[in-house]
């Protein structure tokens, strides 16, 4: 019968990998420890991984002396509003988009930061003053164009805008 183990680095308590062996060869890896794990185990693990990647994070498993939880969810939280939401493609029409920090109960942070966000293949930084950015954006390209939920920040709610052509 084959054993499993889940791969933990020994700093963060982050499961890293997990492994199957036939061979009941316990894994070594530097820097890391093993959890040798049942099936009810290993199916808590995968239940975890997926609902992280359902929210677009990733290696956010923790262990802590035989238990699984997701690690706290603290990415910076915006919502995204434009003043349309078609543009034409041929670089002439702008489209006006508007983030704003918020919190958990959505009420805005008033942060005066700089970030990075990244959109239509381009990667912008923001200039946030009392919790709201805004950026003009133009198009050469036809096509949907989604700001969403990325791994290093979530947002309310995904906004689509459409560049088409003459």
């Amino acid at each position: 019968m084959a054993k499993q183990w889940l791969i933990i680095d020994e700093e963060s308590n982050k499961v890293v990998g997990w492994q199957r062996s036939y061979s009941n060869t316990i894994p070594s890896n530097v820097g890391k420890r093993v959890l040798e794990c049942d099936s009810a185990k290993m199916e808590e693990y995968f239940t975890l991984e997926e609902e992280a990647i359902l929210q677009n994070r990733f290696a956010v498993v923790i262990e802590n002396d035989g238990e699984l939880y997701l690690e706290d969810d603290n990415r910076p939280y915006f919502s995204v509003s434009a003043d349309k939401l078609e543009a034409l493609a041929d670089n002439s029409d702008i489209i006006t988009f508007t983030m704003t920090c918020l919190d958990s109960d959505d009420n805005v942070i008033p942060i005066n930061e700089s970030m990075k966000f990244s959109f239509n293949n381009k990667l912008y930084k923001l200039n946030f003053v009392d919790g709201v950015a805004t950026y003009d954006s133009k198009f050469k390209e036809s096509g949907r164009f989604t700001i969403s939920t990325t791994q290093d920040y979530k947002v309310k709610d995904a906004l689509t805008v459409e560049a088409y052509e003459a």
